[in-house]
């Protein structure tokens, strides 16, 4: 369990440990022989893509909205990257798709450093709108957003499966892509709308963004349009992290 300063320092040792591993996977470098290649990651994965992949994605969901604290809003953020990436993997060739998880590794360590120098401003402390449940808090609304999580996801479900709501550039073959676009884009406002500071904002606006990748690589493919969503996501994950900088100090000064 995340808790404390050396719990904190050991998570994050864990993502660049998985940041350095996927850089490597990349590049085609594989330093143990017995470590799997991305197509054997998808192969065993296989199980998982597809609608189970979008389920998974709307439980995470749940689990941002619920729960306070920012070292499980970023592991779910995590999860969510790295379930996103099978997603991509159905539209990109699966290199391709793997630059777009280790772009998510990137923003999940810049968050990761945000939090840690900002947690004033991004770990809310015990009020009558919250509850303290050890080392988490949950909203004391956590009823309410889990039922707005719940029709978001079942809206998501509905709409994308229907052959009439399917986005330009989507097939029948994709109705599982077309319905995690509805639902990243779903979860990703009703975060934002519903978050007491940027950091958590930021979370949402990420999950929007996702789902914006997803469905404009399914209209273009090229590295050129890859390397410039890149570019923003990255972009946007400093600016996230400028903000709540800015809301420290703006913070600090009015005491």
């Amino acid at each position: 369990m995340l808790i404390g300063g050396h719990s904190d320092k050991q998570f994050g040792v864990i993502i660049a440990r998985i940041g350095r591993f996927a850089f490597l996977q990349v590049r085609g470098y594989n330093p143990f022989m017995a470590l799997p290649t991305i197509f054997d990651w998808l192969h065993r994965l296989d199980a998982l893509r597809g609608l189970p992949t979008v389920y998974t994605l709307a439980l995470l969901g749940a689990v941002i909205l619920m729960v306070r604290d920012w070292r499980v809003t970023l592991a779910a953020l995590l999860g969510y990257y790295l379930l996103t990436g099978l997603l991509f993997a159905d539209l990109l060739p699966p290199h391709l798709a793997f630059v777009k998880v280790l772009t998510g590794l990137f923003v999940c360590m810049i968050l990761y450093v945000t939090a840690r120098q900002n947690t004033p401003t991004v770990q809310p402390v015990k009020t009558p709108f919250r509850l303290q449940l050890g080392p988490l808090v949950v909203a004391n609304t956590w009823m309410w957003r889990l039922l707005a999580a719940l029709f978001v996801a079942l809206l998501a479900l509905y709409l994308g499966q229907q052959t009439g709501n399917l986005l330009p550039g989507m097939d029948a073959e994709m109705a599982h892509v077309n319905t995690a676009v509805f639902l990243l884009v779903g979860l990703g406002l009703l975060q934002m709308n519903l978050s007491a500071n940027i950091w958590q904002s930021g979370v949402g606006l990420f999950l929007v963004l996702t789902g914006f990748e997803l469905f404009y690589n399914n209209l273009e493919q090229s590295p050129g349009i890859l390397a410039a969503m890149t570019a923003v996501t990255l972009s946007v994950s400093l600016a996230v992290s400028y903000l709540a900088q800015g809301a420290l100090e703006e913070a600090a000064s009015s005491q």
